[in-house]
C-alpha cells in the first residue's frame, strides 16, 4: 500500500509571542543608530528562510541598502536560484554562506569592500555596517569570522583568542548592541552586532514551531514532542519515502510515537522501562537541528512552496500583519510616517532627542 504523508498539521496551542525587554531596547538602539549606518546585513537561517525573516528591521532601518545572508548553509538544502529570483524581484542582494566556512566569509568581506568602493565620496569615518536578524541565526559567529578574515588574524577554526562577540547555541546571549567593531583596515569597515530581535508575535503556531526547531526561540517554549511531530510532518512532505529518517525506521510513517520508539531502540542505552518520550523527542530534534549524521532538510513549510511569487505574497501579508501591531505604530510615531527619522512630525522621547544630538555630532 502506497504511503500518503499528512498534508495538514494539528493546530496545537503554542505561544505566539516571545519578544523580550532587551530585544525592545535593541530595537530602539538600532533606531537611534540608523543615521550612522551605511549598510545592513540581515542574517537568516537557510533552513527556514521565511520564518527567520524579520519585518521590524526594515522599519527601524528604513531606506538603508541591505544584503540578506542565508547562514548555516552547511545544515540546509536550499534552492539558490529560486531564492535569488525572489530577492531580485524585491531589488535586494542576497548571499548563501556558512559562518564556519573560510571561503564563504572571504567572499562576504570582498563584497563589503566592493560596496565601499561604489561611494563617490568614501565615508570619512569608515563604512559602517549593522548585522541584524532574529535570535540565534548566527550573527555573532558571523562577526567573529568577518574579523578573523578581514583583519587577517588567525584562521576562523582557531579563533578563541580573537573572539569579539560571544556565541552560543542558545538564543538571547547578545543582549546589547555592540560598539563599532573593525573588520577591515583597508578599506576601513566597521560592524555593529545587535541582539537577535523577535517580532511582536508570529503569524501562527507552525511558524513558532519552525523557530523553535532552529533555536530562534528557547526550545522549551514549544513542547519537544510537538517539535518532533512537526519535523516528521515536514520530512514526509519533502520525501514521502522516509529517506530522511530511514536509519531509525525501515518504512515511512505518519506516527511520531512509532518513530520515536524506533529511534530510541537504536540507542545503545535504550531500556523500555525507562523510556521517556519527551527526552527522546528532544534528542531526535537535536539530531536534525545540528545536522549530526543525518540528511539535511528544510525546517519550515512555506519554503516548500517553490514559487518566488508565492513567497512575495507570504512576506507582503506578513508585513501588513506587522503594520497593525502596537509596536510598529509606536515606532511610526517616534520615527515619522516614512520611518526615516527625518520627519519633524515625530513624538520623540528624551532618549530619542539625545540620540538625534549624538548623530548630529557624529556627522560633524
Amino acid at each position: 500500500m502506497k504511503f500518503i504523508p499528512r498534508t495538514v498539521f494539528p493546530k496545537y496551542n503554542v505561544p505566539l509571542a516571545n519578544l523580550k525587554g532587551h530585544q525592545r531596547a535593541a530595537l530602539s538602539d538600532l533606531m537611534h543608530l540608523a543615521p550612522q549606518i551605511d549598510y545592513v546585513l540581515e542574517v537568516r537561517d537557510a533552513r527556514a528562510p521565511l520564518a527567520s525573516a524579520n519585518g521590524l528591521i526594515d522599519k527601524v532601518l528604513a531606506k538603508k541598502p541591505k544584503m540578506v545572508l542565508y547562514n548555516k548553509l552547511d545544515l540546509a538544502v536550499t534552492k539558490p536560484k529560486l531564492i535569488e529570483k525572489f530577492h531580485k524581484e524585491r531589488n535586494e542582494d542576497c548571499m548563501f554562506l556558512s559562518a564556519k566556512n573560510t571561503s564563504d566569509v572571504k567572499k562576504l568581506v570582498s563584497r563589503l569592500q566592493t560596496k565601499f568602493g561604489t561611494y563617490e565620496i568614501p565615508p570619512p569615518l569608515g563604512f559602517r555596517v549593522a548585522i541584524v536578524g532574529m535570535p540565534n541565526v548566527g550573527k555573532s559567529s558571523m562577526i567573529n569570522s568577518l574579523r578573523q578574515i578581514g583583519m587577517k588574524l588567525r584562521d576562523i577554526v582557531t579563533q578563541k583568542k580573537y573572539k569579539v562577540a560571544r556565541t552560543s547555541d542558545y538564543p538571547g546571549l547578545t543582549r546589547k548592541t555592540s560598539e563599532a567593531i573593525k573588520i577591515s583596515e583597508d578599506p576601513l569597515i566597521y560592524i555593529y552586532d545587535a541582539p537577535g530581535i523577535m517580532v511582536p508575535s508570529v503569524k501562527d503556531a507552525e511558524t513558532m514551531i519552525s523557530l523553535a526547531l532552529i533555536h530562534s526561540v528557547q526550545s522549551e517554549l514549544v513542547d519537544h514532542y510537538i517539535q518532533a511531530d512537526y519535523l516528521l510532518y515536514l520530512l514526509n512532505l519533502q520525501n514521502p519515502s522516509g529517506k530522511h529518517y530511514r536509519k531509525f525506521i525501515d518504512h515511512p510513517t505518519n506516527s511520531i510515537d512509532e518513530l520515536l520508539v524506533s529511534y530510541a531502540k537504536k540507542s545503545k542505552n535504550y531500556q523500555e522501562s525507562k523510556f521517556n518520550i519527551e527526552n527522546t523527542a528532544r534528542n531526535f530534534v537535536d539530531h536534525f537541528r545540528v545536522g549530526y549524521k543525518v540528511p539535511f532538510a528544510m525546517l519550515e513549510k512555506d519554503t516548500l512552496v517553490e514559487s518566488s511569487e508565492k513567497w512575495n505574497d507570504i512576506l507582503k501579508t506578513e508585513t501588513n500583519r506587522l503594520n497593525e501591531s502596537p509596536l510598529i505604530k509606536e515606532l511610526g510615531q517616534r520615527l515619522g510616517d516614512d520611518y526615516s527619522g527625518m520627519s519633524k512630525n515625530r513624538k520623540r522621547n528624551a532618549k530619542d532627542r539625545k540620540a538625534d544630538l549624538n548623530n548630529m555630532l557624529f556627522k560633524l
